[in-house]
Protein backbone atom coordinates (compact mmCIF):
# COMPACT_ATOMS: atom_id res chain seq x y z
CA UNK A 1 0.00 0.00 0.00
CA UNK A 2 1.03 3.49 -1.01
CA UNK A 3 2.71 5.75 1.61
CA UNK A 4 1.27 8.69 -0.18
CA UNK A 5 -1.64 11.09 0.93
CA UNK A 6 -4.61 11.62 -1.86
CA UNK A 7 -5.20 15.73 -1.56
CA UNK A 8 -8.74 17.14 -3.51
CA UNK A 9 -8.43 19.39 -6.30
CA UNK A 10 -8.47 22.39 -4.17
CA UNK A 11 -6.26 21.59 -1.99
CA UNK A 12 -3.81 20.43 -5.30
CA UNK A 13 -4.53 23.84 -6.82
CA UNK A 14 -3.47 26.00 -3.96
CA UNK A 15 -0.19 23.84 -3.50
CA UNK A 16 0.50 24.83 -7.13
CA UNK A 17 0.25 27.93 -6.33
CA UNK A 18 2.02 28.23 -3.19
CA UNK A 19 4.79 26.50 -5.39
CA UNK A 20 4.80 28.49 -8.40
CA UNK A 21 4.17 24.84 -10.10
CA UNK A 22 1.87 26.50 -12.82
CA UNK A 23 1.98 27.31 -16.27
CA UNK A 24 5.15 30.07 -16.51
CA UNK A 25 2.84 31.81 -18.41
CA UNK A 26 0.50 32.85 -15.85
CA UNK A 27 3.23 33.38 -13.63
CA UNK A 28 4.65 36.01 -15.95
CA UNK A 29 1.55 37.99 -16.43
CA UNK A 30 1.18 37.90 -12.86
CA UNK A 31 4.24 39.60 -12.61
CA UNK A 32 3.84 41.80 -14.98
CA UNK A 33 0.26 43.55 -13.46
CA UNK A 34 1.96 43.47 -9.72
CA UNK A 35 4.82 45.33 -11.05
CA UNK A 36 2.35 47.54 -13.07
CA UNK A 37 3.45 46.89 -16.62
CA UNK A 38 0.56 45.29 -18.09
CA UNK A 39 -2.61 47.98 -17.41
CA UNK A 40 -6.33 46.21 -17.77
CA UNK A 41 -6.27 47.10 -21.66
CA UNK A 42 -3.03 46.14 -22.86
CA UNK A 43 -4.09 42.71 -20.69
CA UNK A 44 -7.06 42.24 -22.50
CA UNK A 45 -4.88 42.44 -26.06
CA UNK A 46 -2.75 40.07 -24.63
CA UNK A 47 -5.27 37.46 -23.42
CA UNK A 48 -7.40 37.63 -26.74
CA UNK A 49 -4.41 37.09 -28.78
CA UNK A 50 -2.99 34.30 -26.64
CA UNK A 51 -6.29 32.30 -26.76
CA UNK A 52 -6.71 32.97 -30.24
CA UNK A 53 -2.89 31.82 -31.63
CA UNK A 54 -1.39 30.70 -27.94
CA UNK A 55 1.73 32.24 -28.75
CA UNK A 56 3.31 34.20 -26.46
CA UNK A 57 5.07 36.19 -29.04
CA UNK A 58 2.42 36.80 -31.15
CA UNK A 59 0.35 37.82 -27.76
CA UNK A 60 2.98 40.45 -26.32
CA UNK A 61 2.74 42.18 -30.41
CA UNK A 62 -0.55 42.31 -30.32
CA UNK A 63 -0.81 44.12 -26.52
CA UNK A 64 1.09 47.06 -28.22
CA UNK A 65 -0.92 47.93 -31.14
CA UNK A 66 -3.31 50.59 -30.75
CA UNK A 67 -7.06 49.65 -30.18
CA UNK A 68 -8.09 51.39 -33.33
CA UNK A 69 -5.14 48.91 -34.88
CA UNK A 70 -5.88 46.00 -33.16
CA UNK A 71 -8.82 44.15 -34.72
CA UNK A 72 -6.76 45.28 -38.23
CA UNK A 73 -3.34 43.62 -37.19
CA UNK A 74 -5.23 40.40 -35.79
CA UNK A 75 -6.60 39.76 -38.97
CA UNK A 76 -3.68 40.16 -40.45
CA UNK A 77 -2.33 37.42 -38.54
CA UNK A 78 -5.14 34.93 -38.84
CA UNK A 79 -5.02 35.33 -42.78
CA UNK A 80 -1.17 34.64 -42.51
CA UNK A 81 -0.30 35.71 -46.08
CA UNK A 82 2.24 38.44 -44.80
CA UNK A 83 4.84 37.57 -42.40
CA UNK A 84 4.64 38.58 -39.08
CA UNK A 85 7.02 41.25 -37.34
CA UNK A 86 9.78 38.68 -37.25
CA UNK A 87 9.79 37.86 -40.40
CA UNK A 88 8.25 34.21 -40.47
CA UNK A 89 4.70 33.43 -40.73
CA UNK A 90 2.70 33.57 -37.81
CA UNK A 91 2.74 30.71 -35.08
CA UNK A 92 -0.20 29.32 -33.44
CA UNK A 93 0.06 26.69 -30.62
CA UNK A 94 -0.91 23.57 -31.40
CA UNK A 95 -3.63 23.62 -29.35
CA UNK A 96 -4.89 26.01 -31.90
CA UNK A 97 -4.74 23.90 -35.07
CA UNK A 98 -8.32 25.16 -36.03
CA UNK A 99 -7.98 28.68 -35.95
CA UNK A 100 -6.23 28.65 -39.61
CA UNK A 101 -7.39 30.32 -42.43
CA UNK A 102 -10.85 31.05 -42.73
CA UNK A 103 -11.74 29.89 -39.68
CA UNK A 104 -9.27 32.17 -37.73
CA UNK A 105 -10.48 35.13 -39.81
CA UNK A 106 -13.94 34.23 -38.60
CA UNK A 107 -13.76 34.30 -35.82
CA UNK A 108 -11.64 37.57 -35.79
CA UNK A 109 -14.19 39.03 -37.56
CA UNK A 110 -16.90 38.03 -35.19
CA UNK A 111 -14.97 39.55 -32.42
CA UNK A 112 -14.53 43.11 -33.67
CA UNK A 113 -18.24 43.29 -35.28
CA UNK A 114 -19.08 42.60 -31.43
CA UNK A 115 -16.59 44.18 -29.28
CA UNK A 116 -14.96 46.71 -31.29
CA UNK A 117 -13.18 48.02 -28.06
CA UNK A 118 -11.03 44.50 -27.17
CA UNK A 119 -11.21 45.54 -23.45
CA UNK A 120 -14.90 44.87 -23.96
CA UNK A 121 -14.80 41.06 -25.25
CA UNK A 122 -12.87 40.17 -21.85
CA UNK A 123 -14.16 42.68 -19.21
CA UNK A 124 -17.97 42.82 -20.13
CA UNK A 125 -18.45 39.17 -22.40
CA UNK A 126 -16.49 36.81 -20.69
CA UNK A 127 -15.54 38.07 -17.46
CA UNK A 128 -19.07 40.48 -17.40
CA UNK A 129 -20.69 42.09 -14.14
CA UNK A 130 -20.23 41.98 -10.61
CA UNK A 131 -16.48 42.23 -10.82
CA UNK A 132 -14.03 45.68 -10.09
CA UNK A 133 -12.71 45.68 -13.50
CA UNK A 134 -9.65 47.85 -11.49
CA UNK A 135 -9.11 45.70 -8.26
CA UNK A 136 -10.46 42.17 -10.17
CA UNK A 137 -12.06 39.74 -7.66
CA UNK A 138 -15.84 40.41 -7.38
CA UNK A 139 -18.66 38.00 -6.81
CA UNK A 140 -18.39 34.47 -8.08
CA UNK A 141 -19.26 32.77 -10.89
CA UNK A 142 -19.53 29.06 -11.57
CA UNK A 143 -17.48 27.73 -14.04
CA UNK A 144 -20.24 26.66 -16.21
CA UNK A 145 -21.59 30.04 -16.47
CA UNK A 146 -18.57 31.75 -17.29
CA UNK A 147 -17.40 28.79 -19.83
CA UNK A 148 -20.69 29.41 -21.52
CA UNK A 149 -20.30 32.68 -22.23
CA UNK A 150 -16.52 32.06 -23.46
CA UNK A 151 -17.71 29.30 -25.77
CA UNK A 152 -20.09 32.04 -27.21
CA UNK A 153 -17.21 33.69 -28.33
CA UNK A 154 -17.08 31.93 -32.54
CA UNK A 155 -14.22 29.14 -32.65
CA UNK A 156 -13.48 29.11 -28.56
CA UNK A 157 -14.74 25.39 -27.26
CA UNK A 158 -14.44 23.26 -24.86
CA UNK A 159 -10.88 23.78 -24.21
CA UNK A 160 -10.88 26.99 -24.66
CA UNK A 161 -13.48 27.70 -22.33
CA UNK A 162 -11.32 25.69 -19.65
CA UNK A 163 -8.40 28.00 -20.19
CA UNK A 164 -9.59 31.46 -20.19
CA UNK A 165 -11.45 30.45 -17.49
CA UNK A 166 -8.43 29.42 -15.93
CA UNK A 167 -5.96 31.95 -16.68
CA UNK A 168 -9.08 34.85 -15.86
CA UNK A 169 -9.32 33.38 -12.16
CA UNK A 170 -5.13 32.44 -11.70
CA UNK A 171 -4.84 36.23 -12.91
CA UNK A 172 -7.01 37.30 -10.30
CA UNK A 173 -9.64 39.00 -12.74
CA UNK A 174 -12.47 37.06 -11.35
CA UNK A 175 -13.53 34.27 -8.69
CA UNK A 176 -15.07 31.21 -10.41
CA UNK A 177 -16.37 28.45 -8.57
CA UNK A 178 -14.28 24.90 -10.35
CA UNK A 179 -16.93 22.35 -9.42
CA UNK A 180 -14.70 19.30 -10.34
CA UNK A 181 -17.65 17.74 -11.96
CA UNK A 182 -18.32 20.45 -14.12
CA UNK A 183 -14.48 21.05 -15.00
CA UNK A 184 -13.30 17.35 -15.44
Amino acid sequence: MSSKTRIGIVEFGKHLIVTGDLDPVYIALHNMREDGDLDNDQLSKWLIAYWCFYSCGIACHMSGIPDSNFWREMKVAAKNEQLSPTGNRWERGSERRHFRGSQGLASVCWMEERFPRPHDLVWKHIIGPGVDHEAGFGEWISYSKISAKIREVRGFGEWMAFKAADMSERLGLVNIAFDEDEVM
